[in-house]
């Protein structure tokens, strides 16, 4: 059985990928998620609020204004404090390299722009077994 009780931490700067994302998760159960619109926005939540509520699992956007994506990860992954945070990378089909890079970050899976709430329960299970 599954962990609903988990928090998500949704980073894109398009309000509706996180509102769609936010929506699946509702549908699979998950209520507990925070919404950035950028890299550093992520880093101050994670900073501000870790502690009290951690964070399982980040939904990541790519490219973003002020950090993306690459640069939220990379920062992420120095970190003790954050480094094992499970990250799915959301991104476009034209973005492959950008996947790439990621998945030598340590990502935990990505998603390719558009995509359904099966494929988000997918990745979920997938990181969860």
């Amino acid at each position: 059985m599954a962990n609903l009780d988990l928090n998500f931490l949704i980073v894109d700067d398009a309000q509706v990928t996180r509102e769609l994302i936010a929506t699946y998760l509702k549908e699979l159960g998950y209520q507990n998620h925070i919404f950035a619109g950028h890299g550093q926005e992520a880093l101050d939540i994670l900073d501000n609020t870790h502690k009290d509520r951690p964070v399982d699992i980040i939904f990541l956007d790519v490219h973003m204004p002020v950090m993306g994506g690459i640069d939220f990860l990379k920062k992420i992954r120095e970190s003790e404090e954050y480094s094992e945070i499970k990250v799915v990378v959301v991104t476009t089909d034209s973005e492959r390299e950008a996947i790439y890079d990621c998945i030598k970050l340590g990502v935990s899976g990505y998603v390719v722009k558009p995509f359904i709430k099966d494929t988000i329960a997918r990745k979920l299970n997938d990181i969860l077994e």
